[in-house]
């Protein structure tokens, strides 16, 4: 039975089929400026460190297990697994207030895109999505892992969730001057922190990325990038420091979002202001 509802939800906390995981993320990128998205699994914690180690340009699946990710407990046969509950709170003397949280299932990355080069950058897609594979639901978001300088337009082209290859999208790199921060997800006006949402736009008519074959700077930004696939699967918004926000999704909403087996969960986070942050979150799941 599918963890769908009140009664379903009674029954796997009777049947101790729940999981309880705490997260710890300390010395969060500080964004430089209000309204960036920060990637938390660029900072320290539980779950630890992900420094996006791969070779240059090669899709690199994602696969959570133990502290690589966000731990969701072991799987049963026969069963689905489900995120019942979500409870964070910013704590410190000063804090990234208010902030806006994804928990996503991140699927592969391309590491190592050179920001500096002008030339188009292939990449190798000999491996590719193990969830999700159709890429329906799946966005892109491009990270730093090392600073850039200025905002520069890129074009990237990608194969869409039809199978369609080939589809091209160009916008601007928000500026961003330090790493872990998201910098894809603004148009042609000119990047600014907060002007869109952090995942690079799709073509008219897309409903998710499968892979992607290339990118080309218009210019040189300088610093190096990681662009990544992800799932969304939950959001969760901040507003008082050191005041937690739960979302119970048996209660306020039938949907309970599934988590795939092997998934690797972690949080982008979009900061209110310019404070480093300690983020603490407790995550319940739950087996069908």
């Amino acid at each position: 039975m599918a963890v769908n509802s009140f009664a379903s939800i009674g029954n796997a906390f009777d049947n101790g089929k729940v999981h309880y995981q705490y997260v710890y993320k300390g010395a969060i990128p500080s964004p430089g400026t209000a309204g960036y998205f920060v990637d938390t699994s660029l900072s320290s914690g539980t779950p630890k460190y992900n420094g996006y180690i791969g070779n240059a340009l090669e899709a690199t699946p994602f696969s959570g297990s133990g502290n690589n990710g966000i731990y969701v407990g072991n799987y049963l046969a026969g069963s689905t697994k489900h995120l019942v509950r979500w409870q964070a709170v910013y704590a410190g003397a000063s804090t990234p207030i208010p902030s806006y949280l994804m928990l996503m299932d991140y699927l592969l990355f391309y590491p190592l895109i050179d920001l500096d080069s002008v030339d188009q950058q292939d990449f190798d897609n000999t491996l590719s999505l193990t969830r999700y594979t159709s890429g329906e639901g799946v966005r892109a978001f491009i990270v730093l892992t090392a600073p850039m300088s200025i905002s520069a337009n890129c074009t990237v082209v990608y194969t869409n969730s039809d199978g369609v290859t080939d589809r091209t999208v160009s916008f601007s790199l928000i500026p961003g001057s330090g790493n872990g921060i998201v910098v894809s997800g603004s148009d042609l006006s000119g990047g600014v922190a907060g002007s869109t949402t952090p995942f690079i736009p799709l073509s008219s008519g897309d409903k998710g990325i499968r892979s992607v074959q290339s990118f080309t700077m218009s210019g040189s930004a300088g610093g190096f990038a990681t662009l990544v696939l992800a799932k969304p699967l939950a959001e969760l918004v901040l507003y008082e420091s050191g005041v937690p926000t739960e979302k119970n999704f048996g209660f306020e909403t039938r949907q309970m979002p599934e988590v795939k087996q092997g998934a690797y969960l972690n949080i982008i986070a979009n900061q209110g202001a310019v404070q480093p942050g300690n983020l603490r979150c407790e995550l319940i799941f739950a087996n069908s």
